[in-house]
């Protein structure tokens, strides 16, 4: 899904992080600094910005350079070497799949029926929540906890997995 791609790392890894933790944090004992209050809803419409523009010129502006067609909408395979979307059927030896990304709902009994955010979904909110209990301890879980507890949030400890990053090469 062309719409949900890169969200998450753009807008939480690293850059707004460390600017909050180098306010709070200097090593100048005279210096007295505040990173302020966090209007939100300003950075969720930048975020958004700067994903249409990053989409814009990382994925679009590149398909002609590239040589390939691009052709939205659901495709099935027919065979080793058809595929047939929105209608049309098209024919190649390769074909070049790109989905996009969706968070992951997990099956907690009773989830359903209670106001729950996904990763998506938590970045397109125009407040701060004042608790924000993350489940998953992969990178996205991680970046967004460390990120809505430097916005202010409380976000409590929560453990999904043996060890946080499980998945990929400890370090």
């Amino acid at each position: 899904n062309q719409n949900k791609r890169s969200i998450v790392c753009v807008f939480s890894c690293k850059s707004l992080i460390q600017l909050i933790y180098l306010a709070k944090n200097h090593p100048f004992l005279g210096l007295h600094t505040s990173a302020g209050t966090v209007d939100l809803s300003a950075l969720i419409e930048q975020k958004n910005e700067l994903v249409r523009d990053l989409r814009q010129t990382k994925y679009v502006n590149l398909i002609n350079e590239y040589g390939f067609t691009l052709i939205q909408g659901e495709a099935v395979f027919l065979d080793e070497t058809t595929v047939e979307v929105n209608g049309k059927k098209l024919s190649a030896s390769r074909f070049l799949i790109a989905t996009g990304a969706s968070p992951a709902v997990p099956n907690i009994p009773g989830l359903a029926g209670v106001d729950y955010v996904t990763s998506t979904t938590l970045l397109e909110r125009k407040e701060v929540p004042k608790r924000l209990a993350v489940i998953g301890s992969g990178y996205i879980g991680i970046e967004l906890g460390q990120l809505f507890h430097h916005l202010g949030s409380g976000v409590p400890p929560t453990k999904s997995a043996k060890h946080t990053l499980s998945k990929f090469r400890h370090e």
